[in-house]
């Protein structure tokens, strides 16, 4: 399904559906040459289960999708297969598995997702879980939750992204659990909060091993308000790492608050151990540095 007339035109989609109401199972499919979205769910619900899908990329005419949930969208997405979803222009995205203002609740799970821009891209959908699935190869960052919450990740397998491993902007009462990173080429986990909040996020037995930037960072930029407070950092191992095992950073006025971090393993990394910049309160108790 292409356009050859106008290769950066939002045509040329595989499988969509739309209206309110609607039940759709997109099942067992293998899908190729597909100019856009290879399945799209807008508003209804949308089952996608065991295809594979193979994107165009690394392209520069249009950005494509793998799988997208928007508009209120529900359903599930499992146990499919997803690569080559890679728009290359700077500021530009596609992504393997994408949720854009999905409904709350959503469970992505048992995915293998390789070569994409982004592996799984959430934005802002909350209370949903992305668990089991395995990301490797991406070209930016193996996956991304913006101006979300109530998020479970858990026991995902993400190896050898050009960029980051898990990137949370603006997320709170998240749970990080059981995931292992390795080979990324910037920072294993990032949680920043940019002109928003990021609030009591727990990161709990995550395994990071052989990062070339800083093993977890948080950050927070310069705007005013900004908030980062109650995030615990419990029983990570990180090692072996080519930058500082975990980082605290933040902008201006902004400061963190109430962080903790207790019972980690951080070794063998080639920086410092664990830096904290610019917080009130922390706690730092029973780590192994």
């Amino acid at each position: 399904f292409q356009d050859l007339g106008c290769l950066s035109c939002d045509t040329g989609y595989g499988v969509w559906s739309e209206p309110a109401g609607s039940n759709l199972l997109v099942k067992g499919n293998t899908c190729s040459e597909i100019q856009k979205n290879h399945i799209t769910g807008k508003f209804g619900d949308l089952k996608a289960l065991n295809n594979t899908l193979s994107g165009q990329g690394p392209v520069i005419t249009t950005s494509q999708y793998g799988i997208l949930l928007s508009n209120g969208a529900t359903g599930v997405v499992l146990n499919n297969t997803v690569s080559g979803f890679n728009f290359t222009p700077a500021g530009t995205e596609s992504a393997g598995i994408a949720l854009v203002n999905a409904a709350n609740g959503l469970t992505i799970s048992g995915n293998t997702l390789s070569g994409n821009e982004l592996g799984i891209f959430v934005d802002p959908t909350n209370s949903g879980k992305i668990l089991s699935n395995t990301i490797f190869s991406s070209a930016g960052s193996d996956m991304v939750i913006e101006n979300s919450s109530g998020w479970l990740v858990t026991l995902n397998k993400m190896n050898g992204s050009l960029g980051k491993g898990l990137v949370l902007t603006n997320v709170s009462n998240t749970q990080v659990i059981s995931n292992t990173f390795s080979n990324t080429a910037e920072e294993a986990v990032l949680l920043q909060s940019m002109a928003g909040s990021s609030n009591n996020n727990q990161f709990i037995q995550n395994t990071l091993t052989g990062i070339q930037g800083d093993g977890m960072k948080l950050f927070m930029d310069g705007t005013p308000g900004n908030t980062a407070s109650g995030n615990s950092f419990v029983s990570n191992t990180i090692q072996n790492g080519l930058g500082n095992g975990v980082r605290m950073d933040a902008v201006g006025a902004n400061r963190f608050a109430n962080t903790v971090f207790k019972a980690n393993k951080i070794r063998d990394n080639q920086k410092t151990g664990l830096i904290t910049e610019r917080s009130n309160t922390a706690t730092i108790e029973f780590n192994t540095i």
